[in-house]
C-alpha cells in the first residue's frame, strides 16, 4: 500500500480531497471526501449509461458478444457505485441507470443473447459495516482501531501488507503500522490527520494498488482515528489485525504466521519460455476472473507476479524445476481435483505446455517488478522487445480497442505518416491534413527541445485521435481516460511505454488555433517518450505549454494564459504548490506555464534537464546543476520575482 519513495505529483493528484485545516473544523475532511465520491460516482454513472447505450446499438448491428460484454461493464461500475452507497444528490441519475440497466437486460434476454444475472441494485442501501442512517456519518469521537479502522486495513491493504511486506511496509500489526516503512519512516504522525503519508497515498488513489478502493466513508473514519492520536484500543498491540477482536478478546493461537517469500528467480538467457510474453497472458485471460486482485479465491491472486510466487491459503502453487509437484500445473492439467478454472474450459494442450515449460525452467521472472499487475509486465516487455514496425503494430491495436470503447458507433478513419498514426471520424483528406500539419509541427518543437535533426520522436508512432464534434472528444476523455473533459480543453495526452498518444478536437474544416492544440500535445508526447515518462507531470505540462507559447505566441489559449498569470499568482499561497494536485487544474496549468516560461528563457538549461532525467537523473539534482537550486526552493524566487513585477507596474500607473 505504502512506498518509501517521495510523493509525485501524480501520486497526490486528489490531496486537497484530505486537507483538514484542524480537528475544529473536522467537518472539512468529510465534505471534500463526499465530494471525491459524488464525482468518482457521476463518472461511474455516466460511462454505465454510455455503456448501455452501446449495447442497444451493438444488438441491432448483431454484434452479440460486444453487447454482452458491454452490459457486463455497466453493471459492474453500477454495483460498485451501490457498494459504496450512492450519494445523495446523484440518486435519481443512479436509479434511472439502474432502470435502464434492467430494460436492456431484458432486451438482451429476449434476443437471445445470454449475460451475467441482472444484479439488485439499491441506491439507499449502505455498505456493509457502515451505518445505514444519518446519510452515513458517525460521530467522530468514536472512531475504533479495532472496530473502524484495522477491519478496513484488513480488507483493502491485508493482501499486499498483513500478508506479506510490500515496499517495506507491513500493517500486520498495530506495532508495525506505527513503525512505518523499513528505512523510510513513520507513515502516520498521531495528532495530524492532515498531511500523514498514510492518508494522502489513500485519498490520492495511489494505493491501496490492484485492490478495491477506499470508500470516502473510510476514508474519514482513518483521518479522525489519526487526528485524536492514533491510539491503540485493543489488548495487544502485537497482535495480527486480522485476529482483533471487539472487547480486547485477542487470543495469540488466533494470529496466522506470514506466508514465506519465495526467492524470485531471473532468466538465464537459456529459457524457451517467457514469463511476460507467455505465461502472463494464459493467467490473465483464464485465472484472472476468480483470482484476480480483489477478494481472489483460496487467498490465491495471479494480480501481479509477487503474488503468483507467494501462494494462497494451502501454500506456494509452484515448485521450480518441478511442474509435477506445483500445484499451479497440477490442477490445470487435472491431476488435482478440481480441475482448473472451475466450471470452465480447460487450458488447451499449447498453453499447460507452456506453463509446463516455464516452470520446469525455473519459473523466472523477466519482468520489470514483481509487484507491477500482469497485464502491464506483458505490455511492457512486449513493447521493450519490439521493433519499430511491431510496436506500430500494437499502438494500431489499441488505439482501435479504445475507439470502439469510446465511440463503439462512429466509424474510424486512420492514415499514417512518418511519427504519427492519425486516427478519427474525419473525412479521410481531412485526417491526411492534420497528419502533414502535425509533422510540420513536430519539426519545430522538437528543434526548440533540443531534439537531434534527424532522430524518430520514438520509437513507434505516436497516435493522434482527432475528433470532430466537441461531445466525441468528451466521450473518449470519459470512457478511456475516466475524466470529466473541462468546458474548453481541445487536446489532452496519454503515455506509457506501450502507448503515446495524443487527443484533439480538430473539426471538418481548420481552424487559426489547430497549431498551438498540435504544438502542446507533440511537446507533452516527446517529453514524455523521450525519458520514459520520467518527467513529472507539471514539468511536462508547463514546457509544453512554454513550448506552445514559442511556436504559437498569438494562439488564443497563449493569450489567455498571459492575461490571467498575475491573477493566478495573487492567489498562490505556497509557491510550492505548483508541483501539487492542490491548486484548481486551470490555474495550476496556467502557472506551471509562467515558471516554465521563466526556464526557456534559456533553453539549453531546459534541455540539459530532459537529458539528465532522460539518463536516469533525479529532476531535482539535475535543476540543482543547472539552476543552482531544485524546483521547489527555486519555486519562491520564480513568485517573488514576479509578483515584484507586477508591483512596480501598477506603481508606475
Amino acid at each position: 500500500m505504502l512506498r518509501p519513495q517521495v510523493l509525485s505529483a501524480a501520486s497526490v493528484r486528489c490531496l486537497a480531497l484530505a486537507s483538514l485545516a484542524a480537528l475544529a473544523v473536522a467537518a472539512a475532511p468529510a465534505e471534500r471526501a463526499v465530494a471525491a465520491g459524488v464525482a468518482e460516482q457521476k463518472t461511474d454513472i455516466r460511462r454505465a449509461g454510455t455503456y448501455l447505450r452501446s449495447v442497444r446499438r451493438m444488438v441491432k448491428a448483431e454484434r452479440k458478444e460486444d453487447a454482452a460484454e458491454a452490459f457486463g461493464k455497466a453493471q459492474e461500475l453500477l454495483v460498485g457505485v451501490a457498494a459504496e452507497r450512492v450519494e445523495p444528490k446523484l440518486k435519481r441519475s443512479f436509479d434511472r441507470a439502474a432502470d435502464l440497466l434492467a430494460e436492456v437486460h431484458t432486451e438482451l434476454s429476449a434476443a437471445g443473447i445470454k449475460t451475467a444475472e441482472l444484479a439488485p441494485l439499491d441506491s439507499s442501501a449502505a455498505p456493509k459495516g457502515e451505518p445505514a442512517t444519518g446519510e452515513g456519518r458517525f460521530n467522530p469521537n468514536q472512531v475504533s482501531f479495532v472496530l473502524d479502522v484495522a477491519p478496513m486495513l484488513v480488507a483493502k491493504c491485508g493482501s499486499c501488507h498483513i500478508d506479506g511486506k510490500r515496499g517495506g511496509f507491513s500493517v500486520a500489526t498495530y506495532e508495525d503500522l506505527m513503525r512505518g516503512v523499513d528505512g523510510g519512516g513513520r507513515v502516520l504522525v498521531p495528532g495530524d490527520g492532515q498531511t500523514s503519508m498514510i492518508t494522502e497515498l489513500i485519498v490520492s488513489g495511489d494505493m491501496p494498488r490492484g485492490g478495491r478502493a477506499v470508500s470516502p466513508a473510510e476514508v474519514q473514519k482513518l483521518v479522525f482515528w489519526i487526528t485524536q492520536g492514533a491510539k491503540f484500543d485493543g489488548q495487544d498491540p502485537a497482535a495480527n489485525l486480522r485476529s482483533l477482536k471487539p472487547g480486547g478478546e485477542q487470543p495469540a493461537a488466533a494470529m496466522p504466521a506470514p506466508k514465506p517469500q519465495a526467492k524470485l528467480a531471473r532468466p538465464t538467457g537459456k529459457e524457451t519460455v517467457s514469463f511476460a510474453t507467455d505465461v502472463a497472458p494464459i493467467l490473465t485471460a483464464r485465472c484472472a476472473e476468480c483470482h484476480g486482485a480483489n477478494r481472489p479465491r483460496s487467498g490465491f491472486s495471479v494480480a501481479d507476479f509477487a503474488r503468483l510466487l507467494r501462494g494462497g491459503d494451502g501454500g506456494a502453487v509452484i515448485k521450480a524445476g518441478e511442474p509435477d509437484a506445483s500445484t499451479l500445473v497440477r490442477r490445470v492439467t487435472g491431476a488435482d481435483t478440481p480441475r482448473m478454472p472451475m466450471n470452465r474450459a480447460p487450458l488447451s494442450p499449447a498453453q499447460i505446455k507452456t506453463l509446463e515449460t516455464w516452470v520446469r525452467e525455473g519459473a523466472t521472472f523477466d519482468g520489470p517488478d514483481a509487484e507491477t499487475p500482469l497485464p502491464r509486465v506483458t505490455g511492457l516487455v512486449r513493447a521493450e522487445r519490439a521493433t519499430p514496425e511491431e510496436l506500430n503494430a500494437i499502438r494500431a491495436d489499441i488505439a482501435a480497442r479504445q475507439w470502439r470503447l469510446a465511440l463503439p458507433d462512429e466509424r474510424l478513419e486512420r492514415t499514417t505518416t512518418d511519427r504519427f498514426l492519425i486516427v478519427g471520424n474525419l473525412p479521410s483528406a481531412r485526417l491526411e491534413e492534420i497528419g502533414g500539419q502535425t509533422e510540420t509541427v513536430a519539426d519545430d518543437t522538437l528543434k526548440l527541445l533540443g531534439h537531434p535533426s534527424g532522430e524518430p520522436l520514438a520509437k513507434g508512432r505516436v497516435t493522434v485521435y482527432a475528433f470532430d464534434k466537441r461531445i466525441d472528444y468528451s466521450e473518449f476523455a470519459l470512457m478511456v481516460q475516466r475524466r470529466e473533459a473541462p468546458k474548453g480543453e481541445r487536446g489532452t495526452s496519454g503515455y506509457d511505454v506501450v502507448d503515446a498518444y495524443a487527443a484533439v478536437q480538430m473539426g471538418i474544416v481548420a481552424e487559426p488555433g489547430d497549431g498551438g492544440v498540435l504544438a502542446e500535445q507533440v511537446a507533452t508526447a516527446y517529453l514524455n517518450e523521450r525519458t520514459t515518462g520520467r518527467l513529472p507531470g507539471w514539468f511536462v505540462e508547463g514546457v509544453a505549454r512554454a513550448a506552445t507559447a514559442r511556436l504559437a505566441p498569438k494562439d488564443a489559449r497563449v493569450v489567455a494564459w498571459q492575461e490571467t498569470l498575475p491573477t493566478s499568482l495573487a492567489g498562490l499561497k505556497n509557491p510550492t504548490d505548483l508541483f501539487t494536485n492542490r491548486l484548481a487544474p486551470k490555474a495550476a496549468g496556467v502557472l506551471r506555464y509562467g515558471f516554465a516560461e521563466g526556464l526557456m528563457r534559456k533553453p539549453g538549461r531546459v534541455r540539459a534537464v530532459i537529458s539528465a532525467v532522460a539518463d536516469g537523473q533525479p529532476i531535482e539534482a539535475a535543476f540543482k546543476r543547472e539552476y543552482r537550486y531544485t524546483p521547489k526552493e527555486l519555486a519562491p524566487l520564480w513568485v517573488s520575482s514576479k509578483t515584484r513585477g507586477v508591483s512596480s507596474k501598477t506603481r508606475g500607473r
